[in-house]
């Protein structure tokens, strides 16, 4: 509190220095305060401050760059840029400056990732100073934010791609249990038919230990209240891998896969995580390579936009940690050499279509039993896939399932070129059933290129497949016909053994966004087994008026074997509405189709929230469809509310006074740590447990209204895996004797972890002290104030007072110096308590007493 009131003080004194006269510089006349602003210095006379006195004051340490008293700070660091999180750093007077400097002690030193041979050659001391790694290296502290920058020579430092994370700082969490539910009830009262009613709920649930993660999921349903029993759906323990990149999974899974169908089965999985590379690396983007003839700034744009700039010496560069804004969209490579000359080229970069960087290697490694809704299968099965950037622009593909009654191999390549990008991929299946061995094959086109000049997309589709291919679904469906649910059955029967399938669209945005934008698409399916053919056309327009949104478009669906076709049109309106700073939106839609009967379909609804966090939502709606002469309308409310412990929605429908349909839903968790048990209304895999003894009330930032409990505990429901994390709490509905050394922190989870975050809640006294002088005199604007053991509780502002948080000064006394001088140095004297609540604000009258 008192470093980050001296900061508030800071600026105050800035303000009121901007009164002062600007002088010549002059040591002889009067003390100077030196400020650098603009690469130019500006003296102030320092009797601005004191009413013209003449004060030899410790004011002009508040004015220099990078001034800070001795202690111990916690600080969002950058370090050339590069966020590296919130750091515990020490500043100590190590050096002849009048100020304390930054520390570089052992752990600081690691996260500067300095080349070995740099380590090597410093002093061996528990801390050095900036100076000492490289006289070209230099540090900014900005007190009022609470932030360092770090800047270093890049030569002295290891170059890592954008994004980069050491391993070491991923947070495998601690161990904790949880268990999330989701709770849903349908109830129908018809007056001409039979109520019906049900229930389902869902669990969730998995505990973290010494880096292991196991996670279970499972079900209760039921119809017109008759209670079924309950079925496990899976359970599963996993880890990560992390020298490996890859993530380690026993027990019921669904397979990772970049070639193949996704199988469930009960196994084990080795599969790579491509979460654990740096940011950067995690989508493809092609390497930039070119050659500067000085040294030279590399500018990247992509549809326009400035996405990439960086210095390069002069000769041959290679940029491979570029991200790009959008996976279609060729990058215009610029280079401006020293004298100004520039030239450019081209790189394709047009759509994704599974490609990684060049040399990198994803894959997916797994075996088990297949596994049905109802029964594990007694057949084994192995699956393997892969993917390997073979160039700049080319990708191999490739996978294969094994197992006793199908097999399968499949090999893809994908290319990015200035024309668009292609994928291409066959698949060859094996079914082993009845003493039969049936052959098929499979295989699949897709295209897409972006065209900028015109802002116009195209992408292409197409599937062909012989009459024998079979899925490896479909071969276990078969042969474990008896033991399918009806869904499986349906979904079994349904399969018409698709024959090609053919899709193409194309979409515009105009240059000119008044215009709006189009897309137009269609496609073709023709099927073995019926020998049908369908076909469908989709055209759509949508554009904004203002606030208003709007759509329009018209859809035909035609079974050309049988004759039969629908044509739907669609009209679509969103107007948002601000009223009192609540957000409502209206919303329309009305559709006709010319089937039998022309049926007409038009709906209208209203939907907005409520509450200082948003916490309440609730929506209202009418339908109305008409067919023929029969009409049928329909009125519908919904009622949603966010708690800290769990999320409430009701919901019902009237159709036509004859039929009434009510729902409830209730979801929520319950976690269980060192700290306690905590509910929350959301609960994702990844999560952070947060302890802030004596907080309670303060709500966590960004988390959907969730807040400290009594217990001191709050959970963040949802973290990125192996990205850094922001967590924070929001101090306005903190009591006034509340202070929270820091409401941020920083967290680099793993995935599956449960991480722990700690923030140091105080209770405070709140002091102003109105300083008194025998000679009447002014204390400076940022005179430091110290207690018994010279320690720092507070810095003087305006007209001769300070705010302090501690009430040892009232029962222990305190001493201000702002000069060497007798006249600027006093005491304050010890007084007795005589207030009941010492933590409320008190105005204090202190003399201030000189030594004499």
């Amino acid at each position: 509190m008192i470093k980050c009131f001296y900061s508030l003080l800071f600026f105050t004194s800035i303000a009121s220095i901007s009164h002062a006269q600007v002088t010549k510089s002059s040591d002889d006349e009067k003390k100077q305060i030196e400020l650098l602003v603009s690469s130019k210095i500006y003296s102030y006379d320092t009797r601005s401050f004191f009413g013209g006195a003449q004060f030899d004051s410790d004011i002009i340490k508040i004015a220099q760059a990078n001034a800070v008293n001795t202690g111990v700070y916690s600080l969002n660091t950058k370090i050339n840029q590069q966020a590296i999180g919130e750091q515990l750093l020490s500043f100590k007077h190590l050096d002849s400056s009048s100020t304390a400097v930054l520390c570089i002690d052992e752990n600081l030193l690691k996260n500067l990732d300095l080349k070995k041979e740099i380590i090597e050659k410093l002093p061996k001391k528990e801390c050095l100073t900036i100076k000492e790694l490289s006289p070209d290296a230099y540090y900014d502290l900005d007190q009022s934010n609470l932030s360092l920058q770090i800047s270093l020579p890049l030569v002295l430092i290891n170059q890592r791609p954008h994004g980069y994370i050491p391993p070491d700082k991923f947070d495998k969490g601690v161990s904790s249990a949880f268990l999330a539910y989701q709770y849903s009830h349908y109830s129908s009262i018809d007056h001409q038919a039979k109520n019906q009613s049900s229930s389902y709920l869902s669990v969730n649930g998995g505990a973290n230990l010494f880096g292991w993660n196991y996670r279970h999921s499972g079900y209760f349903d039921s119809q017109d209240h008759d209670l079924k029993s309950y079925h496990a759906s899976s359970h599963s323990i996993s880890t990560d891998l992390l020298k490996l990149k890859s993530r380690l999974t026993l027990g019921d899974l669904l397979t990772q896969n970049y070639m193949n169908q996704t199988v469930p089965m009960r196994g084990i999985q080795l599969a790579s995580d491509v979460s654990m590379l740096p940011n950067s690396l995690r989508l493809y983007t092609p390497v930039i390579r070119g050659i500067a003839n000085t040294n030279a700034l590399v500018s990247i744009f992509q549809r326009g936009n400035k996405i990439f700039e960086r210095s390069v010496p002069a000769g041959t560069f290679e940029i491979n940690d570029l991200v790009a804004m959008s996976s279609d969209g060729d990058l215009k490579v610029q280079v401006t050499e020293n004298g100004g000359e520039k030239h450019s080229f081209m790189v394709p970069l047009q759509g994704n279509m599974n490609l990684v960087r060049i040399g990198q290697f994803n894959y997916s490694s797994s075996i088990g039993k297949y596994r049905l809704t109802q029964i594990t299968s007694d057949q084994y099965i192995g699956q393997f896939s892969m993917q390997y950037g073979l160039s700049n622009y080319l990708t191999l593909n490739a996978g294969s399932n094994y197992s006793e009654p199908y097999q399968d191999y499949a090999l893809g390549l994908g290319v990015n070129t200035f024309m668009g990008a292609i994928k291409l991929e066959t698949d060859f299946s094996v079914e082993n059933l009845f003493e039969q061995k049936i052959h098929g094959q499979q295989y699949r086109l897709s295209y897409q290129y972006h065209y900028l000049p015109l802002n116009s997309f195209l992408s292409l589709n197409s599937i062909y497949q012989s009459k024998k291919f079979t899925t490896l679904s479909q071969v276990f469906s078969k042969l474990n016909y008896q033991d399918l649910n009806q869904f499986e059955i349906d979904d079994y029967q349904d399969n018409d053994q698709l024959k090609n399938q053919f899709n193409i669209s194309l979409s515009k945005n105009f240059s000119k966004s008044k215009y709006g934008s189009i897309y137009l698409s269609t496609s073709r399916n023709n099927y073995w087994k019926s020998g049908n053919r369908y076909d469908q056309l989709s055209l759509g327009y949508s554009n904004f008026w203002n606030k208003l949104n709007y759509s329009l478009s018209v859809s035909q669906n035609s079974n050309v074997s049988t004759d039969q076709n629908e044509t739907r049109w669609n009209a679509s309106l969103n107007i948002p509405l601000d009223l009192k700073r609540r957000k409502l939106y209206v919303y329309s839609t009305a559709q006709q189709a010319n089937t039998a009967g022309n049926p007409l379909n038009s709906f209208i609804g209203m939907s907005g929230s409520g509450g200082e966090h948003n916490q309440f939502g609730y929506s209202v709606s009418a339908n109305h469809s008409r067919i023929e002469h029969q009409s049928k309308s329909s009125i519908a409310a919904n009622l949603n509310y966010n708690r800290t412990q769990a999320n409430l929605n009701l919901n019902t429908t009237v159709v036509d006074s004859q039929k009434q349909q009510l729902g409830i839903n209730l979801n929520g968790a319950a976690v269980l740590h060192r700290h306690g048990l905590t509910l929350t209304n959301q609960l994702s895999d990844t999560f952070a447990i947060i302890h802030a003894k004596g907080a309670k009330g303060a709500y966590v930032q960004n988390n959907q209204g969730a807040k400290i409990d009594r217990f001191g505990n709050a959970i963040y429901s949802s973290l990125t895996p192996y990205d850094l994390n922001n967590v924070g709490l929001d101090s306005n509905h903190l009591p006034l004797d509340v202070e929270l050394s820091s409401n941020q922190a920083e967290v680099i989870p793993r995935r599956y972890s449960s991480s722990l975050v700690k923030f140091k809640a105080n209770a405070i006294s709140n002091l102003i002290l109105n300083i008194q002088l025998s000679n009447n005199n002014k204390v400076p604007i940022g005179t430091q104030v110290k207690d018994s053991k010279d320690h720092i509780i507070g810095v003087f502002g305006q007209s001769n007072q300070i705010f302090l948080n501690n009430i040892d000064i009232v029962t222990t006394g305190g001493t201000i110096k702002w000069g060497e001088q007798s006249p600027q140095l006093c005491k304050i004297d010890a007084m007795r308590k005589n207030q009941k609540n010492i933590r409320k604000l008190l105005i204090l009258d202190v003399e201030c007493k000189n030594e004499n």
